[in-house]
């Protein structure tokens, strides 16, 4: 099968030391979907911040892991990052200035996902954040190249049929 369907699954795992280095390790991972550029940049943003969040704030050591779970299905995207930390609630009812610095992530994150939350464990945190994305638009056209050929293809196979008999 030359493409794959889009209803398959495409599941990318990554376990990350909680260091600074984990977060272009996290947007390498994400590089490889096939996504268009405008969503593989939202992508590698989203993921960009969920991992900093983690390093920053989980209170780990740089030895500690961080779990990355990226899940393609079709036209959604699903990121998950978990790590060892307490956790948050994803709102900021303290009164913190959400737009101080370095307290931008969860609101990015918040503007640019479709969906994003939060699940706290005894084992630690999880953020996640889905994204609705479309096909790189080469797939597609290089599907209705192939789509067409095969038709023709078939076609003549019809058309030759009678004439084998």
């Amino acid at each position: 099968m030359p493409y794959p369907s889009p209803t398959v699954t495409r599941h990318v795992r990554r376990v990350l030391a909680a260091r600074p280095e984990a977060v272009a390790d996290a947007r390498h991972a994400v590089r490889a979907l096939p996504v268009d550029e405008v969503a593989r940049g939202t992508l590698e943003l989203l993921i960009s911040e969920l991992v900093t969040n983690a390093v920053l704030h989980a209170g780990m050591g740089p030895e500690d892991p961080i779990s990355v779970h990226i899940t393609s299905r079709g036209d959604r995207v699903r990121l998950a990052v978990r790590d060892s930390g307490p956790g948050f609630s994803g709102s900021r009812a303290d009164g913190a200035d959400e737009l101080a610095p370095g307290g931008r992530g969860c609101v990015i994150v918040d503007a640019m996902a479709h969906s994003w939350g939060v699940e706290r464990d005894s084992g630690g945190c999880m953020v996640w954040c889905e994204l609705t994305v479309a096909e790189r638009p080469r797939d597609v056209a290089d599907r209705a190249v192939t789509d067409a050929y095969i038709g023709r293809l078939a076609m003549q196979a019809v058309v030759a049929a009678p004439l084998a008999r």
